[in-house]
Parts: C-alpha cells; sequence; structure tokens
C-alpha cells in the first residue's frame, strides 16, 4: 500500500488511520444549516427584526409604491454595517443590486436599518431628486421611538408612507392619472 511504498513505520501508519478516519467521519456529519430566510422582493430582513407575516405586509406596501410611483424603495434592514459607515455599506449594495438584479439605483430609493448601531439611512437615487426631502430630520420625524422600542414593523410601515406619499405628491398630475 501507500505506507508500505513510502517505508514508514507502524506508529505513522496508525496515525494516519486515524487521521483518515477523523477526515472521512466529518465529511459525512455535516452540521445542520440554518433555514434560509423567505425571498421577499424590495425587502431584506437579515437582522431578523420582522415576523414573516410583518415581512410580507411591509413588501406588499413597497410594492403598491412601485405600481403608484414607478420608484423603487428598497428596505434593508441588517444589524450592523460595521465596520464601514452606513453609507459606504449602503452605496456598496445598490451597486451590487444594480448588477444582479437590474434595479436602477439612480431611480430608487434605498432605506438602511442598522438595528444594532441604532442607525438608518434614506438614500434616494440622484435622478428623483429629492436630497432635501428625503435627508432632511423631517422624513424620520416620530420613528426615533419606535425604533428605540423596537417596533421595527410600525416605523417601517410609516416611512413607507411618508415615502410613497413624497413621491406621489412630486408626480407630474398627468401622471397619477395613468
Amino acid at each position: 500500500m501507500i505506507c508500505q511504498a513510502l517505508r514508514v513505520g507502524p506508529a505513522v501508519r496508525g496515525l494516519i488511520a486515524i487521521c483518515g478516519g477523523l477526515f472521512l467521519a466529518t465529511g459525512w456529519a455535516q452540521p445542520e444549516l440554518r433555514p434560509l430566510p423567505s425571498l421577499i422582493p424590495n425587502l431584506s430582513d437579515a437582522a431578523g427584526a420582522l415576523t414573516d407575516a410583518e415581512g410580507f405586509e411591509l413588501s406588499k406596501s413597497l410594492q403598491e409604491g412601485v405600481k403608484a410611483t414607478s420608484v423603487h424603495i428598497i428596505m434593508i434592514i441588517v444589524e450592523t454595517t460595521a465596520p464601514e459607515p452606513i453609507e459606504d455599506y449602503a452605496d456598496r449594495l445598490a451597486r451590487r443590486w444594480n448588477r444582479e438584479r437590474a434595479i436602477d439605483p439612480t431611480r430608487s430609493i434605498f432605506v438602511i436599518v442598522a438595528v444594532n448601531d441604532r442607525e438608518m439611512q434614506v438614500l434616494p437615487g440622484r435622478a428623483l431628486g429629492l436630497d432635501a426631502e428625503l435627508t432632511g430630520a423631517e422624513i424620520a420625524r416620530g420613528l426615533v421611538p419606535l425604533f428605540r422600542e423596537r417596533r421595527y414593523f410600525e416605523a417601517l410601515m410609516r416611512l413607507t408612507a411618508r415615502l410613497r406619499g413624497i413621491l406621489e405628491h412630486r408626480r407630474p398630475q398627468a401622471d397619477r392619472q395613468t
């Protein structure tokens, strides 16, 4: 065998047999994988802040917003964005989603919520021209207490309604009738 061809002693052959047995045993005893989260369009809850029912309801509201405004509102809930700032994380994510999902980041609004960092960032696409409306303190008014109380669903539903209201108000009258 291989051990005889290499001219190794019985102690080394025993060690090789033990290592080989351990290697085979670990290959067959796979650790149990975590279940994947539900795939929900426009919403990613990697932090597990929402129940499945809340996630589906929020996703439905976001989809209705796309139909009403033709602007994608994409919400990402993560535990943290560390070590990078939330703005860099959002920029990197927008570029990746643009490549993978054909979402135009210039005509989308990204909402990043980092629950452990206690940060939220609303990043409107450049083509929307809504920097002042969506990045000012007014957009987050009343949401901070809800986030502090970990009432993420209620806070994000309110935010979705505010964003949709701003977008619908800014659309020309002819577009609203379509």
